[in-house]
C-alpha cells in the first residue's frame, strides 16, 4: 500500500481500530496522534493530526515492507466518491504535486463523513 506512484490504488480498506495497527507507535513524532486507521488484505492505513502513512506489505512471506508518508500540506486536492445506492465502497482520490493521483477504496462500513471532514480541516488550514 505504500504508493510506488505507479499502481497507485488501494483496494478494500476496512476500518479498524488503532490499536490494530502495531506498526504506528514507532512511526509518530512528538505530538502526533492516530485519527483513523484502515486495513486492506496485508496493508495498512493511518490518518494522523498531521499525515497520512500508507504501509505495504510485499512478497511471499510479507518480510518486504515500505512505507509511504503523505503531509496534509502537500495534498493538492482530493475528492470523495460514494458508490451511491449499492454501498459498495467510498473512494478517495489525493492530488499530490506532480505524481499520478493516489486513489483508496475503503469498504462501505469506512465513515465517509470522518474521512472527509479530517481531510477538509488538514488540507484547508494549510
Amino acid at each position: 500500500m505504500a504508493v510506488d506512484f505507479e499502481n497507485s490504488k488501494l483496494l478494500k480498506l476496512a476500518p479498524t481500530d488503532l490499536a490494530n495497527l502495531d506498526w504506528l507507535d514507532e512511526t509518530l513524532i512528538e505530538k502526533e496522534r492516530g485519527m483513523l486507521a484502515f486495513l486492506g488484505v496485508r496493508d495498512s492505513i493511518a490518518f494522523t493530526n498531521h499525515r497520512i502513512i500508507l504501509r505495504n506489505v510485499k512478497g511471499v512471506t510479507g518480510t518486504e515492507v515500505s512505507s509511504t508518508t503523505i503531509p496534509y500540506h502537500k495534498i493538492e486536492a482530493f475528492t470523495v466518491e460514494t458508490s451511491g445506492i449499492t454501498g459498495i465502497s467510498v473512494t478517495l482520490t489525493l492530488f499530490v504535486g506532480h505524481i499520478p493521483p493516489i486513489t483508496m477504496e475503503f469498504t462501505r462500513d469506512a465513515d465517509v463523513a470522518k474521512i472527509r471532514g479530517l481531510l477538509s480541516r488538514a488540507v484547508l488550514a494549510k
